[in-house]
């Protein structure tokens, strides 16, 4: 077994794993990552969003949760920052977000190897 690497926080990892623990979340991260737009509509999200889920998902339900519940979490630990007003989010914070991305990859491969 590896040694934890000193200069990593704990505590970060912890809220990553926490921030990941929802798909719709680790999905928000996955499209923005992949995008090429600055600046992503709330109605850019749901359109990406809503297939992802495999089932009928009720848009209005989802853009509430995205504005008041995943935005505000991907915002608080400083990856995305999102304008309530313009109903837009961008990426705060890009090395964070490629943190995400890869910490969503490692459990991706672990669980496919545990398969």
């Amino acid at each position: 077994m590896s040694e934890w690497p000193e200069d990593v926080d704990p505590a970060v990892v912890d809220t990553l794993f926490e921030l990941l623990s929802d798909r719709y979340r680790r999905w928000i991260c996955l499209y923005l990552q992949s995008s090429d737009r600055a600046v992503v509509t709330y109605d850019r999200l749901l359109d990406e969003l809503s297939p992802r889920a495999g089932e009928p998902v009720d848009r209005d339900r989802l853009r509430v949760r995205l504005r008041h519940v995943h935005l505000p979490k991907l915002a608080e630990i400083g990856v995305v920052a999102h304008d309530e007003r313009r109903h837009a989010v961008r990426v705060a914070d890009p090395s964070l977000l490629e943190c995400c991305v890869a910490v969503q990859n490692v459990v991706e491969d672990c669980e496919s190897t545990e398969r």
